[in-house]
């Protein structure tokens, strides 16, 4: 699926796509805007109330920063305030796909450590995703990139 800049949409008119039952993946149109990265959180969460329930929930706080952190960044840095970016999650036996798509070409730049950034506020985001993921990496599309992540999900142990 490809972002496209068709009229802008509101952070409350997100349109999400839930998978038929039982079925991934999941996908969630944003808004390229701050908003939307709240927006994000709770659906991954939602999706996991909903698809993994047995997931212990430090995985499901993992895979909301993870997300947040991907969110962030395609707003950011990867689109235009007309744009758009797509969440993709795609829950397999054992581990949770994040995929966010957005407009921009420019890949990502992963700094080797948090202490490159200790004196900013930015440049953290996919540090933490490369220590919370299992694998992460970027992909092109026609019209810009995805920035994907993979986390483990243990779905055998059930949450208290």
């Amino acid at each position: 699926m490809t972002c496209r800049r068709p009229n802008r949409l509101s952070p409350a008119n997100a349109t999400a796509e839930r998978p038929p039952s039982g079925r991934s993946p999941a996908e969630l149109k944003l808004p390229s805007a701050p908003e939307s990265v709240r927006q994000a959180r709770e659906y991954v969460r939602k999706f996991a109330g909903s698809y993994a329930p047995e997931v212990p929930e430090e995985r499901v706080d993992e895979a909301v920063l993870v997300l947040s952190e991907l969110v962030t960044n395609a707003v950011r840095y990867g689109s235009a305030r007309e744009d758009f970016v797509l969440v993709s999650l795609v829950l397999k036996a054992s581990y949770l796909r994040i995929e966010v798509h957005d407009a921009g070409r420019r890949r990502p730049r992963l700094r080797h450590s948090a202490a490159d950034s200790a004196t900013e506020q930015r440049g953290r985001g996919l540090f933490i995703v490369a220590e919370l993921a299992a694998d992460w990496g970027v992909g092109e599309r026609p019209f810009g990139k995805y920035v994907w992540a993979e986390l483990a999900w243990p779905r055998e142990a059930r949450r208290e």
